[in-house]
């Protein structure tokens, strides 16, 4: 039996481009990733 991985995202588009999410859940086990602020330069 496996489990379905859900990822939490809140719509940022650097989301896509780095390749990251804000949170994964599977199962009963979530883990959440931190971030830090980027600007354009």
């Amino acid at each position: 039996m496996t489990n379905a991985r859900t990822l939490i995202s809140n719509g940022n588009p650097m989301e896509k481009i780095v390749g990251f999410t804000r949170a994964v859940r599977v199962g009963p086990f979530i883990a959440v990733g931190g971030t830090a602020p980027v600007d354009a330069q």
